[in-house]
């Protein structure tokens, strides 16, 4: 019988150095995600204070009385409400019933859900990319979800579909001009990528324009 081989120990590999970022990036994560919600909340709560809070105009007007249609039971529209998702304003009729027809508790469940979004960063661009398509699918009014998925589209190299959907939002009623800023800044970046020079000076002017409305 030949002798047995001596048995050698596998001595495993060294952990790699685990950088500070590695460590803390649920803490990090968490933070984000606290700091968006506390802003959002407080912007909430100053327009809320506003007369016309409770009297929308535009595309909100029309949003709330499809969602009064669904609450009385006509859950199928009498036409085709192409301008916005489908499943919005039965969210709507959901929440307003939810919470006696309080719409500052409605944008409360916004808030809470852009603050859940503003946590999807680049290091997970592919989730970010799913939910921020989810997020546009189920609220159309959601700017700022819009706004992250042309950034999104654009980074992906995409540019054609990030410049076409940030133009898209110029048609948007009663933004308020940091929004209509932010909008005008997206499609500089956009046309920067397509390398349109002028027009992205333009667009550039225009941001500027906005943010100084605004003040």
């Amino acid at each position: 019988m030949p002798p047995a081989e001596p048995h050698t120990a596998t001595v495993p590999p060294a952990p790699g150095r685990v950088s500070w970022a590695e460590r803390h990036w649920g803490a990090a994560l968490a933070a984000l995600i606290v700091t968006a919600f506390v802003l959002r909340w407080a912007y909430l709560r100053e327009v809320a204070a506003l007369p016309f809070f409770d009297q929308p105009v535009g595309d909100s007007a029309a949003h709330l009385k499809r969602a009064a249609e669904i609450a009385s039971g006509a859950w199928l529209p009498s036409r085709p409400f192409y301008y916005c998702s489908i499943f919005y304003p039965y969210f709507l009729a959901a929440a307003l019933a939810l919470f006696h027809g309080s719409l500052f508790w409605v944008c409360a469940i916004q808030v809470a859900g852009g603050a859940a979004l503003a946590g999807l960063i680049d290091g997970d661009e592919e989730t970010a990319f799913r939910e921020f398509k989810n997020a546009v699918r189920l609220d159309s009014t959601n700017v700022d979800a819009y706004l992250r998925l042309g950034d999104l589209l654009r980074k992906r190299g995409d540019i054609d579909r990030a410049f076409q959907l940030h133009r898209e939002l110029t048609t948007r009623r009663g933004l308020d001009p940091d929004t209509e800023a932010r909008i005008q800044q997206a499609l500089c970046r956009d046309l920067i990528a397509l390398s349109r020079w002028e027009r992205a000076a333009d667009r550039w002017q225009r941001s500027r324009r906005s943010s100084a409305g605004g003040r």
